[in-house]
């Protein structure tokens, strides 16, 4: 399922939900989408990186200037995945960790002004 579907899939449970038990159909809704996203979060922390500026999971992005060359993706750094955000957040302590460095890789590389 694309990212697209399944938000519009997200968003409809959750108003049926809404709409036909008020608060209580809310939060079970919420519940159905919930738990099974945390437990891919857990079992599978890595995703493809699409959406705009995406790499399409190859790890490389084309040029803007000669778009027959290519460079390394600097959202995935080069790697075609993205942790997931839940996995950021309640995921595998190991995950978490990678998370967390790769963060502060990018933060010194800011304030050294460096971009590789």
């Amino acid at each position: 399922m694309k990212k697209g579907t399944w938000l519009i899939v997200t968003v409809l449970a959750l108003a049926l939900g809404a709409a036909g038990y008020h608060v209580v159909g809310f939060i079970i809704a919420a519940l159905i989408i919930g738990v099974p996203y945390l437990v891919i979060c857990y079992l599978a922390p890595r995703a493809r990186h699409t959406g705009w500026g995406g790499c399409n999971g190859t790890g490389e992005a084309r040029s803007r200037l000669f778009p027959w060359s290519y460079h390394r993706c600097q959202g995935c750094n080069g790697t075609g995945r993205q942790i997931r955000m839940g996995a950021r957040l309640v995921g595998q302590e190991h995950v978490k960790a990678e998370y967390a460095a790769g963060q502060a890789a990018r933060k010194q590389r800011a304030s050294q002004r460096a971009w590789r």
